[in-house]
């Protein structure tokens, strides 16, 4: 062990201190950098055929995982074929020779508990999944075939250019795919950044009739690109290492090594156009942001120094003294980020994000003034390195103390990541730094300027002349003047603009409180009328880490329109007041974040707990003493209102869901009820309003991890002093209930959207919530999903967007069905779903009982799964907590009824739901797009949605039974 934390060393300097000690369990293999908290086995392989595998043995893992990593992606696309790259990632889901049927991977997956994706990059194509543990070896079979014995079935060759096509419909109404084009339309046309990325029909069919020659260029493209040396691939699972590697070689030793070499040119330079220039975009919501874009040599090769991340932790600083906390004490910015933006292998993007306010676009010209003049600081300073020395602390401490994540988006970044870094480094690549290279900042330092920068603004009402050729965006480009350049040179820097300050909160010595409140689940420390407290060590994670949840429930809060409208501005307002002394705290690992909700207000904490207690007891003085100022309040309540409105313009699909939940529940304001008041709302109304909304609120603890029941109690009793009256009566529970849809009904509402798909979203409703009907609906869901998508998604090729799955509202139990297209109006859509549902009854009764078990285990397992980290194992106890069901055990309790259910009444519950008239509870709504007509609907049409809700009744949404409060 202490051969191991020498190597630690040499890369991260001294571990921290650590009190009361828990037991590291040494790494298998020493020649991977591992972190001493990760109880996971690796090893490093090469098959025969050059494929470089990464294995991970857990045997706690209640899932496994693999994933692929091809280095091709968008750039290598052909000129004349477009998107062939991520064509290509969709064809190869499709059958392969030893598995030809087209949802066979699919179907596996979910029928074990799994499920799949990938992604197409510039330089990278990754493919992961994830299934249940016992089932990697049918997963490693059927997945390790797309890079084998692909088909490229001609029948799909021609469908599945339509999914391409409706994923680019998606995203045409989206501002950020909108924006990245137009970077990609104005960069070097010789450089392969400058293509279109996704595909289309224009780009990949030729012959709607004939599509061979597509397939043959598909076939020579994957030959081209796809060779065992190009890939890598990370497998996690319970098996030991020797067992994994044994699997390795049996799956994925066939892979063709056609010795590709791998061109990488950096020479190309991404922008031929002259700088310094600006790009002015005007954007379909209503949203104002300026970029500050400073083309960079590559700097992946550099990751063991961090040059990039230590002038983002100075540019993109957040407290007193920064250049955010300068603009927004002018009004002109309410957001800043910087770092390595657009890049890969070949180029690089110093990039510094801005979120502009209405005043600020007015003042691009200071803006630029003062970024220019704290770069100008960063330049001068000679202490660079102890900014340097503190990053590399703060990475220290969290790669020390670093816990577990999902297996599939872990093995995803593995593999990305493991073309890019040493194989020693692939799991510590994030938190090295290994040595402070004055030179490496300096070769940065020298681009930020303003001869060297590409300017994009985004606002509302810009004067543009070009449409941008995929996604028909309006921008203009135009040289930035040799006098803006020389202004933003000259002046004297502000003197309150400071480089940040020594970091507080990176916590020195850890302590491990002494053990107590050992049992399984969460114990009532504290309950009274007002107040309820729930404390839990975390024994079984063995991290010094906690988390506190705060629920502070009070009809303030959301009695009225208005009164909603103002709980939430007070919540941007007090964040905003307390941005400045938390950013240090976040970025040492403490976070904090306050929200409002229907029930009240909610304050989260998380982090090591050294500090906590500081941080906390802050945001109760910021919240008790919150001091309005006149221009922030006018910027926050213009944000309100600009948000809400950019709601309206969002998505088919969005627009579809977001007014099913405003359907069905009784409580929620509508978003155009914020619209209408909005106005009304002055900062007086707003200063008389919260001392109401936090003089007396019923409050809700969780506290989960190292801490005391003593510091807990202590804490409490701050929220106590702070947001409760004793003289006030007890507060009523504030109930949130679902609509009761009667039985024989078929409701459906339409509406116009501003986007060019439509949508349908189509609910069923079952009843209250009780184990036996929750697992029923969970089982029929596990068995129609995969079905229900292979037919109208790959079959039929209804649209890109097309799922299935269980919804609970309020303990009431349902399902929801939902498809988005461009080619089909909702009726349409809605009337394929009801023929679906209709056609799967005769599957469904005749699951082969062999099948019927594999789900019956696989949803067991599910709900046999642990959590795997801390922050975990708190959201599932204050999801118990927070919804008041207060039962802890509630997944034993279906796991019990789960082991003795039958298909028959899967179907009995199948055709009550979905299918016998007189019992189905049904409700659609149908979001109808640009491309299609409102349509006569037979069924009860819905006008008003909130006259609607005003003639049904609400199903009660009871409270569990607590659990005794435990004797101190």
């Amino acid at each position: 062990m202490k051969r191991f934390f020498s190597q630690l060393s040499i890369f991260f300097g001294t571990l921290i201190m650590v009190t009361a000690c828990t037991t590291y369990k040494a790494p298998h293999n020493k020649s991977l950098l591992q972190s001493p908290y990760d109880t996971r086995d690796y090893k490093s392989i090469t098959l025969g055929n050059q494929l470089e595998v990464l294995l991970i043995s857990d045997p706690e893992t209640d899932q496994a995982a693999a994933a692929m990593d091809v280095r091709v992606g968008q750039f290598q696309d052909p000129s004349d074929r477009q998107g062939l790259a991520h064509f290509l990632e969709h064809m190869l889901f499709l059958g392969t020779e030893k598995y030809p049927n087209s949802d066979e991977y699919g179907r596996y997956l979910s029928t074990h508990g799994g499920y799949s994706n990938a992604y197409t990059s510039h330089e990278d194509t990754n493919y992961f999944f994830t299934v249940n543990k016992d089932h990697l070896d049918g997963a490693l079979d059927r997945f390790s075939q797309f890079f084998i014995a692909p088909t490229f079935d001609p029948q799909f060759v021609k469908r599945e250019i339509n999914a391409v096509n409706s994923e680019h419909q998606k995203n045409i109404k989206a501002d950020g795919r909108r924006g990245y084009q137009i970077l990609r339309e104005t960069s070097n046309p010789a450089h392969p950044f400058h293509k279109f990325g996704t595909g289309n029909l224009e780009t990949l069919q030729d012959n709607p009739d004939d599509h061979s020659l597509l397939r043959n260029q598909l076939i020579r493209f994957y030959q081209e690109h796809y060779s065992a040396n190009t890939m890598k691939l990370v497998i996690l699972g319970k098996e030991s290492l020797p067992e994994l590697e044994l699997k390795a070689k049996q799956y994925f030793g066939a892979i063709k090594n056609r010795n590709l070499s791998i061109q990488t040119d950096s020479k190309v330079p991404i922008i031929s156009a002259p700088l310094p220039r600006l790009i002015s975009i005007t954007p379909i919501k209503t949203t104002r942001s300026l970029q500050l874009m400073f083309p960079l040599p590559p700097q992946q090769q550099y990751y063991e120094f961090k040059p990039v991340d230590v002038l983002s932790q100075l540019i993109g600083d957040e407290g007193q003294g920064s250049i955010l906390a300068h603009f927004k004490e002018k009004g002109w910015a309410t957001s800043l980020s910087a770092g390595s933006g657009l890049g890969g292998r070949t180029f690089n993007f110093f990039n510094i994000r801005i979120g502009l306010t209405k005043e600020g676009v007015k003042h691009i010209n200071e803006i630029n003034r003062v970024v220019f003049q704290y770069i100008e600081k960063i330049k001068q300073a000679d202490n660079l390195e102890s900014y340097f020395d503190e990053a590399k602390k703060i990475a220290q401490i969290d790669f020390q103390f670093r816990e577990k994540e999902s297996p599939y988006g872990y093995v995803s970044d593995l593999a990305a990541r493991s073309h890019d870094v040493k194989a020693a480094h692939i799991l510590a690549s994030r938190w090295l730094y290994k040595e402070f290279r004055p030179d490496l900042i300096e070769n940065i330092l020298k681009r930020l300027i303003p001869e060297n920068l590409q300017m994009v603004l985004t606002a509302p009402n810009l004067v543009t002349d070009k449409l941008e050729r995929w996604y028909q965006a309006p921008y203009g480009i135009e040289t930035i003047s040799q006098g803006d350049v020389e202004s933003w040179k000259k002046g004297t820097s502000d003197p309150g603009l400071q480089l940040p300050k020594a970091n507080p909160f990176i916590p020195e010595t850890i302590t491990f409180q002494p053990q107590e409140a050992l049992g399984e689940y969460p114990v009532l420390i504290k309950d009274n009328p007002g107040s309820k407290i729930w404390f839990k060590q975390a024994q079984k994670f063995k991290v010094p880490k906690g988390n506190v949840k705060v629920l502070l429930s009070t009809p303030e809060a959301y009695a009225t329109v208005e009164q909603a409208a103002m709980t939430r501005l007070y919540t941007m307002l007090l964040k905003d007041s307390l941005n400045e002394f938390s950013y240090p705290a976040s970025v040492a690992g403490l976070h904090y974040s306050i929200s409002n909700s229907v029930r009240g207000l909610e304050i989260n904490l998380g982090g090591y707990p050294e500090n906590l207690p500081l941080l906390f007891e802050r945001i109760l003085r910021a919240s008790k003493n919150l001091q309005v100022d006149e221009t922030k309040f006018k910027i926050f309540k213009n944000q309100i209102k600009e948000r809400r409105f950019n709601q309206n313009l969002g998505q088919a699909f969005h627009r579809a869901t977001y007014e099913m939940y405003y359907l069905l529940s009784e409580t929620l304001w509508h978003t155009d009820d914020y619209l209408r008041i909005i106005e009304q709302i002055d900062i007086e109304k707003l200063r008389a309003f919260i001392p109401k909304l936090i003089a007396h609120t019923h409050i809700e603890v969780l506290a989960h991890g190292n801490f005391s029941s003593q510091e807990i109690q202590r804490l409490s009793s701050l929220l106590e002093d702070n947001f409760q009256n004793p003289t006030l009566q007890p507060l009523q529970p504030i109930e949130e209930r679902t609509l009761n849809l009667p039985p024989a009904s078929a409701y459906q509402y339409q509406f116009g959207v501003e986007d060019v798909n439509s949508a349908v979203q189509l609910y069923y409703q079952l009843g209250p919530q009780t184990a036996q009907q929750t697992v029923l609906v969970d089982l029929l869901q596990q068995i129609l999903e995969k079905p229900f998508y292979h037919q109208l998604r790959t079959i039929e090729q209804l649209g890109y967007l097309v799922w299935s799955g269980q919804r609970v509202n309020n303990k009431i139990d349902g399902m929801f069905f939902m498809i988005q297209s461009s080619d089909r109006a909702p009726d349409y859509l809605q009337a394929r779903i009801k023929l679906f549902l209709s056609n799967f009854r005769k599957t469904l009764s005749e699951l082969p009982p062999q099948e019927f078990e594999k789900f019956r285990a696989s949803a067991i397992a599910k709900r046999e799964e642990k959590p795997k980290n801390l922050a975990e194992a708190t959201q599932y106890f204050w999801d118990v907590i927070a919804t008041q069901k207060y039962d802890f055990q509630y997944r034993e309790k279906e796991i019990a009824v789960l082991k003795r259910v039958e298909l028959k009444e899967i179907v009995a519950l199948y055709d009550n739901m979905l299918l016998q008239s007189e019992t189905v509870k049904e409700i659609s709504v149908q979001a109808v797009g640009k491309n299609h007509k409102v349509s006569t609907l037979e069924a009860n049409l819905i006008t008003s949605p909130s006259k609607f809700k005003g003639t049904l009744t609400f199903y009660d949404n009871p409270t569990g039974s607590v659990p005794l409060l435990k004797s101190n």
